[in-house]
């Protein structure tokens, strides 16, 4: 058998830093993970595993990079549903966040969060499109979407169901101001 020993340091919840030496042992072949060099726990772990669905559950195979991502992307299709209505939140305005309407069938309604902080930005992409499938973004109460010269109504939206069209919005203290735009948007009708 071969080993493998890297010291590392570890950090603990109190702040307490301990030097930990892990080693890695390598069974004859030098082709299977062995868990200690005397095997007192029994465990050989082997591998690589190509199991996109994590089906054998495992405790001594480990997979590949590619069926982990496989696993991950699976598991986030099957769990994000297009829902009719989302009240943002401000969590979800840090940042450069993209909202889409895909998957929806019918009108999907973003609804800007009420207490408008300068600086927060959002990009609307029209992802899923026919004349049911608009995606619309609603502005709070009292407060107006701005595009150029032009200002909407108080609590007003925009909306589109032209797949590729996006709009990116930021927040002033004031309004929501449509600072890029492709395709057209439909507003206050």
């Amino acid at each position: 058998m071969a080993n493998f020993a890297r010291t590392y340091t570890i950090t603990d919840a109190a702040g307490v830093q301990t030097a930990k030496q892990a080693v890695l042992w390598l069974d004859a072949d030098m082709d299977n993970i062995v868990a200690d060099h005397n095997t007192k726990f029994g465990a050989v772990i082997t591998g690589p595993v190509d199991e996109d669905d994590m089906v054998s559950n495992s405790a001594a195979k480990y997979c590949s990079q590619q069926s982990i991502v496989a696993y991950i992307a699976a598991q986030q299709a099957q769990t994000a549903k297009p829902i009719a209505a989302y009240q943002l939140l401000a969590a979800d305005l840090i940042g450069y966040n993209t909202f889409t309407n895909d998957g929806r069938v019918g009108e999907c309604k973003f609804t800007w969060v009420a207490s408008l902080v300068a600086g927060h930005r959002a990009r609307f992409v029209v992802t899923d499109g026919t004349a049911a499938n608009y995606l619309k973004v609603v502005a709070p109460a009292t407060k107006k979407f701005r595009y150029l010269a032009t200002e909407g109504a108080a609590q007003g939206y925009i909306r589109s169901n032209v797949v590729g069209n996006f709009v990116d919005i930021e927040a002033t203290a004031d309004n929501l101001v449509i600072v890029n735009i492709g395709g057209t948007w439909l507003y206050d009708e």
